[in-house]
């Protein structure tokens, strides 16, 4: 690859929560940078950016300062971004947050991880529904590749978008298995045994259908097996926490952590008995390769993407049904012999994704692009 500057939208990297995007955004970079030391990482954020952590992680990067303010600037795109035409770049950009930001470039590479935004609209707040509605279908046009985050969305972005086949491409999602399969020390107080659940609070998980088939479970397994509940609050949140309190009241042991940083995730998995995690709509599905890695085994839901992610390390269960969910916890925590395999099965389905061969991906587009 000539040695010019791949310039990135700092928008992933600047946030003081790290989400999927984010993760995704953080390790593609890590594993570029170690597969070929001299690219040159140019960030472009704004003058109220925090910077911080990428000057530590990546300590010869260009930092490029937007004159005034995120909000501002944020709040002029999603209003006219055809104006931001103005601002076009024919530097080789990564945009790895859905959208060209913060202005276009055509010698781009733009990153969609999913179209909850088509496909589970009632999931997705008004503000930001119109946001990618507008921005999504005008970055695709305008980027050299466009590219899915696995298999799934990018048969999704042919779809929706018409998007030429030949500047699709996957770069999937993967995990770092040496720091899931050797985890440090958490520090939440955790239940000795427990059944978790990992993601944002809100519909589209489904934990809803996971309270009430925790529910149906024996006695004797909600006695030994509280469930723990990891994930920021999203949206639409309120029903889901009240409806926990009145399973607390119903004197069921349910914990909820909150927002868990990423180096904690790791021992939290491997403490659990099994994840439960019964999504009705994903663009990937990472915590189902994180507990694999970890030696946990896995209940996910029976459609794509993630019964392909998961391969035949979990429990495929019908998300909409809790007596299916209760059924799969019920198997996995007295069948012994049977959890073996899925747990067998499921650390070895890790070796297929990697952050180095999505990396390698990442700087053949780069090259071909250049």
């Amino acid at each position: 690859m000539p040695q010019s500057s791949l310039h990135i939208d700092a928008t992933p990297y600047v946030r003081k929560r790290i989400d999927g995007v984010g993760r995704y955004s953080w390790e593609l970079l890590r594993a570029l940078k170690s597969l070929n030391p001299k690219i040159h990482l140019v960030f472009v954020g704004f003058i109220d950016d925090d910077f911080t952590e990428i000057q530590q992680e990546f300590t010869s990067a260009t930092i490029k300062k937007i004159p005034v303010p995120r909000r501002l600037w944020s709040l002029v795109y999603k209003s006219v971004p055809a104006a931001f035409r103005l601002f076009n770049s024919n530097q080789q950009f990564l945009y790895t947050n859905f959208a060209q930001f913060p202005y276009f470039s055509k010698n781009s590479l733009l990153v969609i991880h999913d179209f909850a935004f088509i496909d589970r609209p009632q999931d997705v707040s008004l503000r930001n529904r119109k946001y990618l509605s507008r921005l999504v279908p005008i970055s695709a046009a305008n980027s050299k590749f466009v590219i899915g985050s696995s298999d799934y969305t990018s048969l999704r972005i042919a779809k929706e978008l018409n998007t030429p086949i030949n500047r699709i491409h996957t770069i999937s999602n993967a995990i770092n298995r040496s720091v899931f399969s050797a985890p440090r020390k958490t520090t939440q107080s955790l239940p000795q045994k427990f059944l978790l659940c990992v993601g944002t609070i809100e519909p589209r998980k489904n934990l809803p259908k996971t309270l009430d088939a925790y529910e149906m479970l024996p006695k004797r397994l909600t006695k030994n097996y509280p469930l723990v509940v990891v994930g920021k609050l999203g949206w639409k949140h309120s029903e889901i926490e009240e409806k926990i309190s009145s399973m607390r009241e119903d004197g069921l042991d349910i914990v909820t952590l909150g927002y868990v940083p990423d180096s904690e995730l790791p021992a939290i998995y491997k403490k659990a008995s099994v994840l439960v995690f019964p999504s009705l709509y994903e663009g990937f599905g990472l915590p189902i390769l994180e507990a694999q890695a970890t030696g946990t085994p896995v209940i996910t839901s029976d459609i794509e993407p993630m019964k392909t992610i998961a391969g035949k390390g979990a429990v495929l269960i019908e998300p909409g049904e809790p007596k299916s969910i209760s059924e799969a916890i019920e198997k996995i925590l007295t069948n012994a012999k049977f959890t073996k395999s899925i747990v067998k099965n499921g650390q070895e389905n890790t070796k297929n994704y990697t952050w180095e061969a999505s990396a390698q991906k990442l700087l053949e587009l780069l090259e071909e692009s250049a």
